[in-house]
């Protein structure tokens, strides 16, 4: 796992060599990241994002999500923070829900990603993170897949296990492209009796503006 060793330092927690300037970023890579909020039709849910996953972006993110640069955690949490809190979507939430990966998946990569920056939301929030979803078969990687054959992979692939307290969810999820995981998802905490308050993703992989 990757260790922190700019923060300290008052550097980029992205590139961690120039000083920060807002977002705990630097002023070269706030410009090279493409900020576009986005709001997408998921199912029963409506799925907000805040980037558009250029070249930039999927560097750094992939660094963190498939060669345990987990320290990275950090930047893309405050990143999700800052923009989430502009448009108030914390304002109703008890507690999020990230994404699973499938226990053999989780185990052959050591970690969720999409965990690692629930829990970093956690401790810039004090919005707890519930481990009430699961994902009960192992699914084909999206990339590649057709919409028809995404919405095929992921069909029943999750399970809501928690109880009906009341408490409304947030669905926290890395990427989005067509919202298929994002729908299933949701509808297995809607079939659980479970509330949402609404869903976020990172990143989309597709440009609004040209999709």
């Amino acid at each position: 796992m990757g260790t922190m060793f700019f923060s300290e330092r008052g550097n980029c927690s992205l590139c961690g060599q120039e000083k920060m300037k807002s977002h705990g970023l630097c002023v070269y890579c706030l410009e090279s990241l493409e900020f576009v909020y986005g709001r997408e039709k998921t199912g029963q849910v409506y799925t907000d994002y805040f980037l558009f996953a250029n070249d930039f972006f999927r560097r750094y993110f992939y660094s963190f999500k498939f060669f345990s640069k987990t320290y990275l955690a950090v930047a893309f949490a405050r990143l999700l923070v800052t923009e989430g809190e502009k448009r108030n979507l914390f304002k109703n939430v008890d507690a999020i829900i990230p994404i699973p990966m499938h226990p053999e998946a989780q185990r052959q990569r050591g970690y969720n990603q999409v965990l690692l920056l629930a829990e970093e939301v956690y401790k810039m929030t004090g919005i707890p993170v519930y481990g009430t979803l699961k994902k009960i078969r192992e699914t084909k990687r999206q990339h590649h897949l057709s919409l028809r054959d995404r919405r095929e992979n992921v069909k029943d692939a999750f399970c809501f296990k928690g109880e009906n307290d009341g408490k409304r969810f947030l669905l926290l999820d890395d990427f989005v492209t067509t919202g298929s995981t994002m729908e299933e998802a949701a509808k297995a905490v809607l079939k659980g009796n479970g509330r949402i308050a609404g869903a976020m993703a990172l990143a989309s992989t597709t440009h609004p503006m040209f999709p």
